[in-house]
This record gives structure tokens, sequence and C-alpha cells, in this order.
């Protein structure tokens, strides 16, 4: 028995594994295109690749296209030909193995890790589900995640913890999804009309996204996001949302970590060990900056949204220019402007002999220099 698991799009390589019960398969994505073939291999155009699961029997279940999992666009050495891939999974973590020319046209091998999302959802399933405690469950993920995941109360108690895990992973993974598609959809006709009419004067352009309580300046190639249709400004909102989360949380770090520095000395009061102590507890911080940073990085992402709707709220994006006019004079106009004002003649400073402390004063007075004008010495 055979049959075309993905007939609507051009895969193959692909390699398939077992996670949670379920079967996912990793192939390769063949772009159609119209380059001539030859030996560098033009003609194929692979700049992306998906993620498929089966449900049920493999010959005859359902097959689910969980859209894009890597994107050249997100790999900083990316050249062309993101060939076929292979997953392996540790600690609740999914490593992404793949073959991909640099810019230089050769080929490496790189590897992404997919577990922010993950996690968070792995965090609120541990929180509330050993408690029994379904509806505070969904309050979490809607006020988190901003999706209403349903769940009968007595399958909530029944299902296994990572059982649990996964389908609100999935469930967010396919509303982020949407989110991606419907904002490209929002945001690429403004992009066309911006593109079309003031291309030419424009590189990058600043976007508006908000998360209903704090703004963010989103700064993208107008070429880039015209060409995607839309989708590069969401890889440059996802950009701009992880540095700030992560820069927020290590000034905070920081912070903490200069106030235990000084709160640990007291260790030696209960003669105990302040190293010891110290590196214990730095490292419960960090993993709680950790978790902070990926609460905050997902919590923002579902929550994102253009408030924009007119093309006049689009703007060039702002080159910083340092203001010259304010600074000082180079070293080469300070050397010229030294000699054109001639030399300068220094006078020596001259030192007299040292009086010894028990030794009579040089003003006359008879007493010793200590106890005259070497008092205050």
């Amino acid at each position: 028995m055979k049959r075309y698991l993905f007939p609507a799009d051009y895969m193959a390589d692909p390699s398939a594994h077992i996670f949670n019960g379920r079967i996912y398969i990793y192939p390769s994505h063949d772009w159609e295109c119209e380059n001539v073939e030859n030996d560098n291999g033009d003609q194929y155009v692979m700049k992306d690749m998906h993620v498929l699961s089966i449900d049920g029997d493999p010959m005859t279940g359902e097959v689910t296209d969980h859209g894009k999992a890597l994107d050249i666009a997100d790999i900083p050495w990316a050249g062309r030909q993101l060939w076929d891939c292979d997953c392996a999974e540790k600690d609740g973590k999914y490593y992404l193995y793949f073959p991909l020319k640099d810019k230089n046209d050769i080929f490496r091998i790189g590897v992404a890790v997919a577990n922010n999302t993950y996690d968070v959802c792995e965090s609120i399933v541990m929180e509330y589900q050993p408690v029994n405690d379904p509806d505070g469950f969904r309050m979490e993920v809607l006020r988190v995640l901003s999706v209403d995941f349903e769940i009968d109360p007595e399958e909530f108690h029944k299902i296994r913890p990572d059982e649990l895990t996964e389908q609100l992973y999935q469930y967010v993974r396919a509303a982020y999804q949407r989110k991606v598609e419907a904002i490209a959809r929002q945001a690429f006709p403004v992009i066309k009309n911006v593109f079309e009419t003031r291309g030419d004067v424009f590189k990058n352009i600043v976007v508006p996204f908000t998360d209903g309580t704090k703004m963010y300046s989103v700064v993208t190639n107008l070429e880039k996001a015209y060409r995607t249709e839309g989708e590069d400004l969401m890889r440059s909102f996802e950009k701009a949302v992880i540095l700030a989360h992560i820069d927020d949380a290590w000034k905070e770090h920081l912070r903490e970590m200069d106030e235990l520095k000084q709160s640990v000395q007291n260790a030696t009061y209960e003669q105990k060990d302040p190293l010891l102590i110290y590196k214990f507890e730095s490292y419960n911080l960090f993993k709680t900056m950790v978790e902070k940073i990926n609460k905050g990085m997902v919590s923002t992402l579902m929550k994102g949204q253009i408030p924009m709707q007119e093309p006049e709220q689009v703007r060039e994006a702002e080159q910083r220019r340092t203001d010259l006019s304010k600074m000082r004079e180079s070293r080469a106009e300070a050397q010229a402007a030294t000699a054109n004002r001639g030399p300068v003649h220094q006078t020596p400073v001259k030192v007299g002999p040292k009086v010894g402390r028990n030794e009579l004063c040089p003003c006359g007075s008879g007493l010793k220099y200590k106890n005259c004008h070497g008092k205050n010495e």
C-alpha cells in the first residue's frame, strides 16, 4: 500500500521519528524555479523546511503540516540550499541538524533548537496539573499565551504531563502560525504600497507593534518584506522581542547578582562556605532569569499585533548620526594648533632640602620642626 503524504508541494529526503507516540517527518522542501540544471545544483531552491506529523495509523492516519520549522532568513550565516534535516530530542528540547551552504557557497552543518514555547507550556502544566486545577490552568494559558485551550476536567487529571504539554504546545504553535499569516496579510498591502511608491527612497522602514502594554518599533528591510509578502516583517518582530527581553532580564540579573555578592557574606556567621552558597544561589538566579525570558518573550509574541491602519504611519528607519558640533578637536588639529602657538617654556620646580622632624625649624624659633611648621604634616 502506497500513498502521497503531502502531494501539494515538492518534498524529499525525509527523516522520521516518534515523539510522544506520534510520528514526525522532517523532509527537505524544494521550491519550483526556472534555474538551469548544472553541477552546482542551482536548480534546487530550498529556503525552508516543514514538519509533518501523522496521527493514528502510519498508512491511513491524517497528515498535518505544522508549517515552517526553519527558514534560511533565521540563520545569520546562511547562503542557499537548506537540504535534508534530522531531529533529535533530549530533556524536552528538540535539536534540528541541517546541511546548508554558507555565504561562500560551502556546505556547513548547523543546529537549531526549539524549546522556548515548549518550556513555557511545560512550566504551566507542571504548576497546575499536580494540584488538579483545570480552571487555573486554563486562565493561566489565556493570560500568558492568549489562547483559549479547552480541556475536560476529568481528562486534565488523568492525562500524563508530557502528553498534556505536547497537546498545548501543538495548539499554541498552530495559533501562532495563524497569527503570523494574519499579520503578514494585514501588513503586506501597506508594505506593497510603500515599496512601489517610495521604494527608491526607503531602504528600511519602522513598523509599530504592541502587545497591549508596550510598543515596539520594529525595523525591517523594505525590499525583503515586500519579496516575502510580509513574512520577513514577523522575523524582524521576533528578533526585536527576543533582544528586548534578554536585555531587560540581563540587566536585572546583574543587579541581583551584585546583591547576592553582598548578602552571601553573612553565610560565614552560619559556618557555611560563602563561595559554595554563591554558586548555588547564582545558578538558581540564572535559571529563574531564563524562565522569565522565555515566558515574557513567548507571551509578547503571542499577543503582538500591528495597530497601524494607514500607510502614512510607516516611516523610514532613521540612521543614528553622531553630532560632531559638540565634539573636541582631533589630535592632529590639536597638534597643529600647538605648533602655531609656538614653544611653551615651563619653569622648573625647585625643591629645597628636606627638614627632619626632630631637627630645629628653619624659621629660627628654636623649636623642633615637628612642633613648629611641621606640626600639621
